[in-house]
């Protein structure tokens, strides 16, 4: 993080290293308190390092919670330029990690750190995208040292399950392991690294006059933002993007492209059997969390859906069920349906490409499937096969080529 940047907007800046379990050293910056109303940890996104939350000026949350009179520790993940140190100098396989190694290794001794220096057990911690993943691994496989020092996560545009997943990004999941294998021939291991040319190539694109072309690809990709401040936008696309490592992306779109589970990373069966003692990945055991979790989610976001809590928000649960069917040809398809008694009759809206049926209730109340819903009728909501929720063959997976020959 550039301090340059940090004492634009404060007087005094502190910055810390910590060793993690398996040898990585993180950088720690703070925004010092003497006598703080409590402790905040913000932990940045994928892509992105902890200058993200200062990017703002006076305005960033960084600096709103520490003018507000919080001690406010902005962490600094594994592999992003400021956490690129480890213990072993010669170490292969540096960017051999995920969001899982980032959740039990990086914020384990990130938030056990805090908690001793600073003397609290009550830390909020606030996650976004990617940190939002990382917390929940800590916090269901480390239960107990979460419960002693956080009081609260919250976690801001939270990706874990992927079953409302909405981007486009989505159809690339199936061909994951193609992707996987080919760039493992070429040890390429990391991306956008700072001297690498998909960053260069990101930063063309992000200059003037491509920086329109630029937001509006983003907004297709991960939902559309309503106004950008010019002034904040320049100083993201300055310090983005932030190396990061594949085996967080591969284990995305395995999440995505699988049963929509939060499982952990699959190395298939031989290797899982032999790190899991299992041929399948397990899940993560959210159930063993303690700490209070808070979840926040836009309506616009397409990486991180609300759109089953939105039908239960507006009609009650219990009001929609849930049905497959199978097709002549083999395809598993998933029903929704909106359940009215007694209706004056029943709507199918049947959705257009690339998106699939949640795309009837994305605009809350507004929505088509609601509005319709108010009118008396009974509304179903079917997914076309390939779409997330229609996935599944009788004997064909999305890795199968034979499996996408349909038009």
């Amino acid at each position: 993080m550039k301090k340059d940047i940090m004492r634009r907007n404060s007087d005094s800046i502190e910055t810390y290293e910590v060793s993690t379990e398996d040898g990585y050293i993180l950088t720690l910056h703070r925004l010092p308190q003497v006598k703080p109303k409590g402790v905040i940890v913000l932990l940045h996104p994928i892509t992105t390092d902890g200058i993200v939350f200062l990017l703002e000026g006076p305005t960033s949350p960084a600096i709103r919670f520490h003018n507000e009179g919080y001690d406010v520790w902005i962490p600094n993940h594994r592999g992003t330029p400021y956490s690129q140190k480890h213990i072993n100098d010669d170490i292969r396989n540096y960017w051999n990690f995920g969001f899982h190694e980032i959740g039990i290794y990086d914020y384990s001794a990130i938030i056990q750190f805090i908690g001793e220096k600073t003397g609290r057990n009550d830390l909020v911690v606030i996650g976004h995208s990617m940190s939002s993943t990382s917390s929940l691994v800590y916090a269901s496989l480390k239960p107990k040292e979460a419960e002693k020092y956080v009081k609260v996560f919250v976690l801001m545009s939270p990706t874990a399950y992927f079953q409302n997943l909405e981007t486009p990004v989505q159809m690339v999941c199936p061909f994951n392991d193609v992707v996987e294998n080919f760039l493992n021939k070429f040890q390429f291991h990391s991306l956008l690294t700072q001297e690498g040319y998909e960053t260069s190539l990101i930063k063309f694109f992000a200059t003037h006059p491509m920086k329109h072309l630029f937001i509006y690809f983003t907004d297709f990709l991960f939902g559309f933002t309503m106004d950008y401040e010019p002034a904040i936008f320049n100083n993201l696309l300055s310090n983005f993007p932030k190396s990061s490592s594949m085996k967080a992306f591969y284990h995305y779109a395995q999440i995505c492209k699988g049963d929509g589970l939060f499982r952990m990373y699959d190395y298939k069966r031989t290797k899982n059997v032999q790190f899991y003692g299992s041929s399948v990945p397990p899940e993560y055991p959210v159930s063993n969390i303690t700490v209070p979790i808070h979840l926040i989610a836009s309506k616009a976001d397409t990486c991180s859906t609300v759109k089953k809590e939105i039908i239960e928000r507006h009609i009650g649960k219990g009001s929609s069920e849930n049905h497959t069917v199978t097709t002549k040809d083999g395809y598993i398809l998933t029903l929704f349906r909106i359940i009215r008694r007694n209706p004056r009759g029943v709507v199918i809206l049947q959705h257009p490409v690339t998106c699939d049926g949640v795309v009837w209730v994305a605009q809350s109340n507004e929505s088509l499937a609601f509005t319709l819903w108010n009118m008396g009728y009974e509304v179903w909501l079917p997914n076309h096969r390939g779409t997330h929720y229609s996935s599944k063959h009788v004997n064909l997976t999305t890795n199968d080529i034979k499996y996408w020959q349909f038009r």
